[in-house]
């Protein structure tokens, strides 16, 4: 297999709507910051002494209603981002099939055809396999003529076999139109940062340390 180094997979997007960044770098000196879940705590009971159920978000109230109640544009980009950690793991065949089962009719053989060259290349650079492991941490939404434009500042490690973990800053940012009372993704567009300044102290971990260290770890609880 060529280096790591040397391979220049200009990925930039990795479009399954849900995937995106997946690019191999030039410096491999790179570790991910710690992020921290807050979820609010309810305090209170009912009269019988039970404790009182918490609010619940307008999400959850959603949801509650009915399967067919449309989910915030919000909620649908950061599902879509996370289908990242497990488009990777798949054919370039069924990735294709994932991305078109959340693209915009319009949009769909596109965005499929994108994934599934961009997954055949990965699997002929990176035999060993790539892992995905990533976190939002914030967004804006925007209204458009057609939908909502979402855009998701987060952070992602990728591990590349058993040969080098990196760490990624990006923005992804979803266009999404109502079809059919689900939100779709009619395109999206990817890019660096922002970036915040490592610490010089700070030191990368090998991709074996790093994936022994997490091995356990889910984050399913943590997003929608």
């Amino acid at each position: 297999m060529r280096t790591l180094r040397s391979v220049a997979l200009a990925f930039g997007v990795l479009i399954v709507g849900m995937a995106l960044g997946i690019s191999l770098v030039k410096d491999p000196a790179a570790q991910p910051q710690a992020l921290e879940s807050q979820i609010p705590r309810h305090e209170g009971s009912t009269e019988d002494g039970a404790a009182d159920p918490p609010p619940q978000t307008p999400a959850a109230a959603n949801s509650a209603e009915g399967s067919d109640e449309l989910d915030s544009p919000e909620v649908a980009a950061v599902r879509f981002l996370e289908l990242t950690e497990d488009v990777v793991q798949l054919s370039p065949e069924a990735g294709a099939e994932m991305q078109r089962s959340i693209a915009s009719e319009n949009a769909s053989d596109r965005l499929a055809t994108d994934v599934s060259d961009l997954l055949t290349q990965l699997q002929k650079d990176v035999p060993e396999g790539v892992a995905v492991h990533l976190a939002p941490l914030s967004l804006s939404s925007v209204e458009t003529s057609t939908g909502w434009d979402v855009s998701i500042w987060y952070v992602e490690v990728i591990v590349y076999g058993d040969q080098l973990a990196v760490e990624q800053w990006r923005t992804a940012t979803y266009s999404l139109v109502d079809e059919n009372g689900e939100w779709r993704m009619a395109n999206l567009k990817s890019s660096d940062g922002p970036v915040p300044t490592r610490p010089a102290s700070v030191v990368g971990w090998s991709a074996t340390s790093l994936t022994s260290a997490i091995a356990g770890f889910d984050d399913e609880v943590l997003l929608p």
